[in-house]
């Protein structure tokens, strides 16, 4: 029971320690069959015995309502009220343990309405105070203790460790929760790189086969080109054949030329000490290239000079 039993509040925790007494540690099965298995096999194994409460078996009171709406004294509450329990499936089994037992401020407050909440005494209940004071309907009366105390600290105890391992889950879980959140971190930016990756990927395949259509066209190009040199080959050798005895052809009349240019003039090249005609006429071609660039400064200077003439003549007349 106390594994799936907790108080509302801590201040409740030794009355329903007192009333739940031997059944705290009570298993709750389904039914008696199952109940007498589980007995069966603690006694094969030699175990300690256990209590047990089979569902389907025990005889719990209904809850009286009416004690719900007691004003007088103030504060007192079903036992089944503060208690709260999970499954819900054990509903009966707590019904039974609680017993419609009262829960009340002080003993006095108990003692009243154990016994003089109605006068007849067919109309008794059970009532016990915060500090375990227990007065029952049959008239025994019990006070609270030390080891009732002590075993009412386990309430505590048992919600500390509900509380410890509830910090250890939702650590857990908020330590998965930051590797997850990592995880969708890194698969973010893993999808933006292979969305990059797929968009460079998919304009380098269109780069590809751009590519591979202007090499075909090349080559096709080429292919003709050479097509045309295989046509046109013996022809260009034929025209290159002619054109070098042309040329040839030429350089003979030239120097032909040359010899009897220098026949005819050979005696005036001696006079004016030249080698040759040639010689003389490109000594004078330079001569009268140098004259005429000499003629162009000095008209350019006649020029600046007859600029500044006339500029001084402008001054004297306006003044």
């Amino acid at each position: 029971m106390i594994n799936m039993c907790q108080p509302t509040h801590k201040r409740y925790n030794v009355a329903i320690t007192k009333v739940l007494g031997k059944y705290m540690e009570a298993i709750v099965v389904d039914t008696e069959k199952t109940a007498r298995r589980c007995i069966q096999v603690l006694k094969e194994r030699m175990l300690e015995p256990e209590t047990f409460l089979p569902l389907d078996y025990i005889q719990a009171k209904p809850l009286k309502e009416r004690l719900r709406d007691i004003k007088e004294p103030k504060n007192v509450k079903l036992l089944f009220d503060v208690l709260r329990f999970e499954p819900a499936a054990i509903h009966r089994a707590v019904l039974f343990v609680t017993n419609n037992a009262l829960v009340c401020e002080t003993p006095e407050d108990a003692s009243r309405v154990a016994y003089d909440l109605d006068r007849s005494k067919s109309s008794r209940y059970d009532a016990l105070a915060l500090d375990g004071t227990f007065y029952q309907k049959s008239g025994i009366i019990s006070g609270g203790s030390l080891d009732l105390a002590r075993k009412a600290k386990r309430w505590d105890e048992k919600h500390l460790s509900q509380l410890k391992a509830k910090k250890e889950k939702l650590t857990e879980e908020l330590r998965e929760s930051m590797k997850k959140s990592r995880k969708e971190s890194e698969l973010t930016t893993v999808d933006s790189q292979i969305r990059g990756l797929e968009s460079r990927l998919k304009y380098a395949i269109s780069d590809r086969d751009t590519t591979q259509k202007q090499i075909k066209a090349l080559d096709a190009e080429l292919a003709e080109l050479d097509r045309k040199i295989d046509m046109f080959g013996p022809q260009v050798e034929e025209i290159e054949r002619t054109i070098r005895a042309r040329d040839a052809k030429i350089q003979e009349v030239k120097e032909n030329m040359n010899n009897v240019e220098d026949v005819v003039f050979r005696a005036f090249c001696r006079d004016i000490g030249v080698a040759n005609i040639r010689q003389y006429e490109e000594r004078e071609l330079r001569a009268q290239q140098e004259r005429a660039k000499r003629r162009m400064e000095f008209e350019a200077q006649i020029d600046r000079i007859a600029s500044n003439l006339e500029f001084e003549r402008s001054r004297d007349t306006q003044s």
